[in-house]
């Protein structure tokens, strides 16, 4: 029927074109997933390929802040 997204498999990345992260994946290459692809979220895989979180544009962003910042966003209206 050709629907959906048919792709071959990569063998250093079985998730491919899915962009996945580890526990283990620093915040530098999730923002670069980020970036290069256009994305706002990565679900975040165990070992077995368990979705267990999910990092979002929002967590980054908002992690890096200095406090002073995030006290006024939250204060204003």
């Amino acid at each position: 029927m050709g629907i959906g997204t048919y792709v071959q498999p990569r063998p250093d990345d079985p998730y491919w074109p899915i962009a996945t992260a580890t526990m283990e994946t620093t915040v530098f290459d999730v923002v670069h997933m980020f970036s290069e692809r256009g994305i706002s979220a990565v679900p975040i895989i165990d070992e077995n390929g368990i979705v267990r979180n999910m990092y979002e544009t929002v967590d980054v962003t908002v992690g890096h802040l200095s406090p002073s910042i995030i006290r006024y966003i939250a204060h204003v209206p």
